[in-house]
């Protein structure tokens, strides 16, 4: 009598061709580290991205491919990285990578076929990029793919366009928990703020959906009331000109710096006095954990994931989106309520630090995968 063999481990391949990045990147990051070891897999990128850098920075797989995520060869290579690496799980994180990867997919006759979404496209997006992008979500509900999504927001999204419930798995971010920095106002003078400036920092990609023109404009109404402050926004993207211009336009320029992309954010983030994310739209933004786990106090629209994680008065002040008046007072209330805006800044660590592990995400993620700890 002999035993049975365990099973082979599965051979898991990330998509991920995204030019900039963000929280999604953020995750493919720990996800790779989380299989480093456990099983053979690897991570498609552009190359030269910063994703494909820092993947390489920390000796992760990676396969980068040298042309534009539009072009069909995309959809060539993939499949090629599937058949010769024997991956038997693909799992893809943005819209391209969504589109090629199913059809890589699906031709290389790939097991289990996986769509992470980070984000609820038809609140992101607007015109044919939304039509676009909706589509792509709908193709792989055609093929019955798994859906994994990063907060409640974004599942009941996927449920309103078609999604089957029993196909949609939620696995919330995760973070570890930083130890909180001793020397917490050691970067202002890199950005010429003084020890007693009021320093608002803004996180996201410099985007329409990220709503920074309303805290310019908030920013401005500030100057006008006679309150003093200093503004942070850190990204690069295709608003870049806008938001220069407005900021030009308003006279705030030396309220308002534009500090583009950044690695090291978690680092700038406990300089600041407050967190600002004005978004329109969201799923759940790393970069809104990341400040909670800084223990800074948030203002932030009531929207999507931002909704279900925080609640107005005990962890943020929850602000109505593009609503600029909301916003001042919001900003305001942080200003001259300083007590209980540190309380809100410690009921904000400690929900991050209870409900919003690392740990528990990296559980829940080799559940889908087919693995276990």
């Amino acid at each position: 009598m002999t035993d049975n063999p365990m099973p082979a481990p599965p051979a898991i391949l990330m998509i991920a061709l995204s030019m900039r990045f963000g929280g999604a990147e953020v995750r493919i990051i720990e996800t790779a580290e989380l299989l480093q070891g456990r099983c053979k897999y690897g991570v498609v990128t552009l190359a030269n991205t910063p994703l494909q850098q820092k993947l390489q920075e920390r000796s992760l797989n990676t396969f980068p491919l040298s042309m534009s995520k539009a072009s069909p060869r995309v959809l060539l290579s993939i499949y090629h990285i599937i058949r010769a690496g024997g991956f038997n799980v693909v799992d893809a994180h943005n819209p391209q990578s969504q589109f090629w990867g199913l059809l890589a997919a699906v031709f290389a006759h790939t097991p289990l076929k996986i769509c992470t979404v980070h984000s609820s496209y038809g609140h992101t997006e607007t015109g044919i990029r939304k039509l676009l992008y909706e589509l792509v979500l709908k193709l792989n509900m055609f093929f019955d793919v798994a859906f994994v999504s990063v907060s409640e927001a974004v599942s009941v999204y996927l449920s309103a366009l078609g999604a089957k419930q029993h196909r949609i798995t939620l696995t919330r971010n995760g973070i570890a928990m930083p130890e909180i920095d001793p020397l917490r106002h050691r970067h202002r003078a890199t950005f010429g703020l003084a020890e007693d400036d009021f320093v608002i920092i803004s996180v996201g990609r410099l985007e329409p959906v990220k709503g920074h023109i309303y805290l310019i404009e908030a920013v401005s109404e500030l100057r006008r009331a006679g309150k003093t402050v200093k503004c942070l926004i850190v990204g690069e993207g295709r608003e870049l000109d806008t938001l220069t211009k407005r900021i030009s336009a308003l006279d705030v320029s030396h309220e308002v710096t534009l500090v583009g992309f950044r690695t090291d954010v978690e680092a700038l983030l406990p300089m600041a006095d407050v967190f600002c994310m004005p978004s329109l739209s969201e799923g759940l933004p790393y970069a809104l954990l990341e400040a909670c786990a800084c223990e800074l106090p948030i203002v932030a629209s009531e929207v999507g994931g931002i909704a279900h994680l925080l609640k107005n008065g005990e962890t943020a002040i929850l602000v109505p989106p593009s609503n600029v008046p909301e916003l001042v007072e919001g900003i305001r209330y942080v200003m001259d309520n300083p007590q209980q805006s540190k309380a809100m800044g410690e009921a904000g660590y400690a929900l991050v630090k209870n409900e919003f592990s690392i740990e528990t995400m990296r559980d829940l993620m080799l559940g889908v995968y087919g693995l276990r700890g």
